[in-house]
């Protein structure tokens, strides 16, 4: 594979990570491809068994292979071959005899046949062998470590295996615990579950821009949903545009939620938040600022979690109060009529269920309070000081959900113009819109399901 300029640190990566821990290519029976393909996640994740002796020396997570079949369509056609890639994902004892083996993140590759993928191969120095291993009968065969990384420069120099691959990647390793990759993934799932649904749901479609990070990439998408542009922009996006790097839509019944992650430009007109929700359907926005929980005393066993005052607090409260909801008669209903919520995250856990929110307006009541503030003047607000007067993202994500707090319907319009001028530092901002699904994007998702039956569009 050329290396060029759009040759990604997570395509590096990918190949570092096979060479450690090579591709397995894995061989389904005839009964576990028809039950999969009678499943509720199909290809996309799945568990087996097979004997100790067959997964000794496969080393988890890593890449495998496999090959499988489309359902067959209406009207008795013959099914037609697909390929998949995934993450084999762990394995463990199930019984005395047995190892469980986790498969999850399937996603459609070409080409769809195994002399397709050998023919990758083809007079090169790993013809003969890849060709043997393909035709072994074994259950799991392991490529050695050149012959995996040479598989995947194949693979990626197929565009439409870019996209899948990333997020193959993406689901290889998890964000630092203090990185800002985190609290963005951390957005996008309480995004998610604000919509309605679990953190693994998989997005009806994935669009990211080729040469930009995003950390959509470690989300949950449908076998053939995610595609990689070269272009810098995502079409019909009215808020960022051009500083898009990436987007997911998710469906609900009627409702649809789009996430995106852009870049933040314009730093004099920053909302200075991590995550800003907008509920089309309620007419209502919520916007979330993160700040860090520090362990204070006691080791590994801290006693407190305390964020102290950092270098933006001020100017992100600036900018907030500049959206306080005036007095004039309420536009939709609310508890609050409260757009701005800051998110305290503990940093060396992950756990949301340790994570609390206190609205703009709690906060304020704090910076107020002299017992929150240390002898130099800085607030200083610690866990257990908040004695219990805060909201577990739970409560939030419900209240969210229903509608019953955030911006009212004239004040989500005013700032639906703004959202465009949000910049602070060059991290991703995390972006969600909760709409009515339209009638296109109905007919959209029967054609990819009539796509996965092997019906070709009409």
């Amino acid at each position: 594979m050329a290396k060029d300029e759009h040759d990604d640190n997570w395509a590096k990566e990918l190949r570092a990570h096979v060479a450690n821990r090579p591709v397995v290519i894995l061989r389904l029976t005839v009964h576990e491809l028809e039950s999969l393909k009678q499943s509720k996640n199909g290809m996309r994740q799945f568990s087996m068994a097979r004997l100790h002796d067959e997964v000794r020396g496969i080393t988890t997570p890593c890449i495998c292979v496999f090959f499988a079949e489309r359902p067959r369509p209406f009207g008795g056609q013959i099914d037609s071959p697909a390929a998949y890639a995934a993450i084999f994902k762990s394995k463990g004892a199930a019984t005395t005899f047995d190892s469980r083996l986790t498969i999850r993140r399937g996603v459609e590759i070409q080409p769809s046949t195994p002399e397709g993928l050998a023919e990758l191969f083809k007079d090169g120095k790993f013809d003969h062998d890849i060709k043997k291993r393909l035709d072994r009968s074994d259950s799991l065969t392991p490529l050695g470590p050149k012959e995996s990384i040479r598989l995947i420069e194949k693979l990626l120099a197929i565009p439409s295996n870019r996209g899948p691959l990333r997020t193959l990647a993406g689901g290889l390793t998890k964000p630092a615990p203090a990185s800002n990759e985190r609290l963005q993934l951390d957005a996008l799932k309480m995004a998610l579950r604000a919509f309605g649904l679990s953190e693994d749901t998989p997005a009806a479609n994935m669009n990211l821009v080729r040469g930009s990070k995003s950390v959509l990439t470690r989300l949950n998408v449908h076998e053939d949903g995610v595609i990689e542009h070269d272009a810098r922009t995502v079409p019909n996006y009215e808020f960022i545009g051009s500083d898009v790097r990436g987007q997911a839509t998710f469906r609900k019944g009627h409702q649809t939620l789009e996430v995106y992650t852009a870049n933040r430009r314009k730093l004099e007109e920053a909302f200075g938040v991590d995550l800003i929700y907008m509920n089309l359907f309620h007419r209502s926005a919520v916007l979330v600022q993160y700040k860090m929980l520090e362990p204070q005393g006691g080791g590994d066993a801290p006693s407190d979690w305390v964020y102290r005052e950092d270098k933006h607090l001020q100017k992100q409260l600036k900018t907030m109060r500049l959206f306080k909801p005036v007095q004039k008669a309420p536009d939709g209903f609310r508890l609050s009529r409260g757009a701005f919520y800051f998110k305290f995250v503990r940093r060396r856990e992950s756990e949301s269920s340790t994570n609390v929110l206190l609205p703009l307006g709690h906060f304020e009541e704090i910076l107020n309070d002299q017992s929150f503030r240390t002898e130099a003047g800085n607030v200083r607000v610690g866990y257990k000081a908040l004695d219990g007067r805060y909201m577990r993202q739970d409560a939030f994500t419900e209240m969210l959900h229903a509608g019953y707090i955030g911006s009212d319907a004239s004040t989500t319009e005013h700032l639906r113009t703004l959202i465009k001028s949000v910049l602070l530092g060059n991290e991703a901002l995390v972006v969600a819109v909760q709409r009515q699904t339209h009638p296109q994007e109905v007919e959209s998702d029967h054609r990819r399901l009539m796509r996965s039956w092997g019906v070709e569009d009409a």
